[in-house]
């Protein structure tokens, strides 16, 4: 087949990982397509970037071309108003066949829809969570003004829309879109060989012989930290310690840590900031057991990612990867945290179970989550886009 003329927009991109699992999933699809022989094109801006970072130009990335166009102060604000990125998008767009706009609820999609259209290349839309409503309901009366002006209108005129769960589906549907020009295609992972675990647990003074659990993400009030600190609080595994690795966005990481003061327990919760991809590989051998207590999200990259890692997981049900508990690679559970203190005590009690529940994680991200799949899945909705916007069906890895 002939590769594809592909073009990804987003506000932001990598290596601006403190943006989460959105930035690494992208990045993955983009050199995983571009490896296939497909000419992929990311316009993006310099968001969250070093100051050494080359900015409006064009540099080469994994096998695929990026454009970091220079924002000023009044850009980097939610919901991003990013007129910087017209011009790059304007001459990049003729030589595109399908565009990929990626984050809900921005400006900047906004106006990549708007160019796409002038020149008429459709563009299939991955709003990443953002459609949830109990993320629609923070800062409610502002969102509810940006859907109705915005997103919905953005929504209509998608030749297709990604979900990448079943819950997401929904939120869609919800939303006004057709069934029909939903595809639920899951984010993907490669294969991790977490190492260095040891060393990680020195240099953060966690000890060798104690159980450690991981909440590895963005420190953000829907992340359900608070339930976190209580379920920690509640558990009788009295030795255990809790790591805490992410960029604290809104004051949540240090509201948990000021609860983990007051329930008795701040001598084993250990907060460490945004860590970059090579550290989180060692966290990740340093875990005994990946926690995600959320109240709202999409798909996950964290839990993707603790999963190929060989990390049996402990989730909330808003986590909407109930396929966790389905194979036996962990445990997914109601917002409630003795029932989650009790499942986390039932799960490090047991040190053979909870190495079946690695060995099943593994197998889990291989055969549900594989990036090589998923993007088998993207190539083939790309090609019917292509072929005929008005026609979507819903391919599946």
């Amino acid at each position: 087949m002939d590769p594809l003329r592909i073009l990804k927009v987003m506000p932001f991109f990598e290596p601006a990982t403190q943006f989460g699992g959105v930035v690494s999933q992208a990045g993955l699809v983009c050199a995983e397509l571009a490896a296939r022989g497909h000419v992929v094109r990311v316009i993006t801006t310099d968001i969250g970037q070093a100051a050494s970072l080359q900015r409006d130009r064009w540099i080469e990335r994994d096998g695929y071309l990026c454009y970091y166009a220079r924002t000023r102060p009044w850009h980097r604000v939610v919901p991003y108003w990013t007129p910087c990125l017209a011009t790059p998008i304007r001459q990049t767009m003729p030589e595109t066949q399908i565009a990929a706009l990626n984050v809900g609820l921005t400006l900047t999609n906004r106006l990549a829809a708007g160019l796409a259209r002038s020149e008429g290349v459709p563009f299939v839309y991955n709003a990443e969570g953002a459609l949830c409503p109990e993320r629609l309901r923070l800062k409610r009366l502002g969102k509810a003004l940006f859907l109705r002006l915005v997103e919905r209108p953005l929504l209509r005129q998608a030749a297709a829309c990604q979900a990448v769960t079943d819950k997401e589906v929904g939120d869609l549907l919800g939303q006004g879109v057709p069934r029909e020009r939903i595809a639920r295609i899951p984010n993907g992972v490669r294969p991790l060989h977490p190492a260095g675990g040891p060393a990680f647990r020195s240099r953060h003074g966690i000890p060798s012989d104690v159980p450690l659990l991981l909440y590895l993400g963005r420190l953000h009030r829907i992340k359900g930290l608070d339930l976190l600190i209580e379920t920690f609080a509640k558990s009788q595994m009295r030795d255990t310690h809790l790591l805490l690795a992410g960029r604290d966005e809104d004051g949540s990481g240090q509201a948990a840590l000021a609860m983990a003061r007051d329930l008795g327990v701040a001598d084993r919760v250990i907060a460490i900031g945004h860590i970059e991809p090579a550290e989180q590989l060692e966290a990740l051998d340093a875990a005994d057991l990946f926690v995600l207590t959320s109240r709202s999200e999409g798909l996950p990259n964290a839990i993707l990612e603790a999963l190929s890692a060989g990390l049996p997981c402990l989730l909330t049900e808003p986590c909407h990867v109930p396929e966790v508990a389905t194979a036996g690679a962990g445990r997914v559970l109601p917002l409630d945290a003795a029932l989650l203190a009790e499942a986390l005590d039932e799960m490090l009690a047991d040190r053979e179970a909870l190495g079946q529940m690695g060995e099943a994680a593994r197998r889990l991200a291989s055969d549900e989550f594989s990036l090589s799949s998923v993007v088998d899945s993207l190539e083939t909705l790309y090609r019917q886009v292509i072929e005929d916007p008005a026609r979507v069906s819903t391919p599946s890895p």
